[in-house]
């Protein structure tokens, strides 16, 4: 038979590691979450096309019109659909007006002929300050079709 003097000493080495490990598994915890100076987001989709078709590569970017907070980007799907993520992916854009520029341009090939990288779409798209693009983000879901012409 064990002492109890043993069996207290066990329950109590138990006892500590139990609270240490809910020390640690909060900490973790707290400390993975979300920060909280994280401004609210919108969900952003879409349709870019250019000429009426719809592009099948690219991004596009939504910069907010004071300049002074995140971006938020999306990649062009291969049917010209778009999602935007500011934090994460998907997760939209901040709120309020938005200056826009969507980025197209041909694959790039292997060395030595590398011949790509010629943009698919008019110059002036590629920079939200030329673009003439700007769409407004609000608290609810956010399409805005992109319609680009080739004629500048």
């Amino acid at each position: 038979m064990r002492a109890p003097a043993a069996d207290f000493t066990r329950a109590e080495l138990r006892m500590r590691y139990s609270v240490s490990c809910l020390a640690l598994f909060t900490l973790l915890f707290v400390g993975c979450s979300p920060p909280s100076d994280r401004l609210p987001t919108a969900p952003v989709f879409g349709v870019v096309t250019l000429d009426g078709q719809p592009l099948e590569m690219g991004s596009v970017t939504f910069v907010p019109q004071d300049g002074s907070r995140r971006p938020a980007t999306g990649r062009i799907q291969s049917d010209g659909s778009y999602r935007l993520g500011t934090y994460d992916d998907d997760d939209g854009a901040l709120l309020g007006l938005h200056k826009v520029s969507v980025v197209c341009q041909e694959p790039r090939g292997l060395p030595p002929n590398d011949g790509g990288g010629r943009s698919l779409i008019p110059h002036k798209y590629t920079n939200p300050g030329t673009s003439e693009l700007e769409f407004n983000v609000n608290d609810s879901k956010n399409e805005f079709n992109i319609e680009l012409m080739d004629a500048e």
